[in-house]
C-alpha cells in the first residue's frame, strides 16, 4: 500500500520481533473470531469473510493493523503499541511455519475426521463405564 502511495508509514527494522506467547495472546484477543486460530480466515456477517493469513507477508501485517481494510479495525498505537503489533505478527509468524499449527493434526486428515476420532474414543469410554458400573452392581 505505501508503495502505491499514502499508505499507513512502517517503521524501519524487522517486524517479526518480540515475545511469540504473547503475541498468541493478543492475536487471540483481537484477531482470532475473525481469523480463526489456524489462521485460514472465517466468515463474518453480510456474507463477507475474513481473508486467510496463510500468504501475508509481516509489512501486510502491519500495514493491515493500521489501515483496517474493509470489515478489519483499526489498530492505532493506542489500541496495540508498535511492540505488541511485532508480537502478534512473530506469533503468526512462526506458527504459520509449524506443521500444524492448531496442535497435533492427527495426521492432518481434517476436522471433521479429527472430532470423529474423539467422539468414538468418548463413547467408547462412557460404554466402558457403564459395563462396569452394570457389572460391579451384580
Amino acid at each position: 500500500v505505501q508503495s502505491i502511495g499514502g499508505g499507513p508509514m512502517i517503521p524501519p527494522g524487522t517486524l517479526r520481533d518480540g515475545n511469540v506467547a504473547r503475541g498468541g495472546d493478543l492475536f487471540r484477543l483481537n484477531c482470532a473470531s475473525c481469523h480463526g486460530t489456524t489462521f485460514k480466515g472465517a466468515p463474518l456477517s453480510a456474507g463477507k469473510v475474513a481473508p486467510s493469513l496463510n500468504d501475508a507477508t509481516d509489512e501486510q501485517f502491519y500495514a493491515a493493523m493500521l489501515s483496517g481494510p474493509e470489515s478489519m479495525p483499526i489498530f492505532s498505537d493506542n489500541q496495540l503499541t508498535p511492540a505488541q503489533k511485532r508480537e502478534v505478527i512473530n506469533y503468526v509468524q512462526t506458527m504459520k511455519a509449524s506443521k500444524d499449527p492448531g496442535g497435533n493434526g492427527i495426521d492432518r486428515i481434517g476436522p471433521v475426521s479429527e472430532a470423529l476420532v474423539f467422539f468414538i474414543a468418548g463413547v467408547g469410554a462412557v460404554m466402558a463405564a457403564i459395563m462396569w458400573i452394570g457389572a460391579k452392581s451384580e
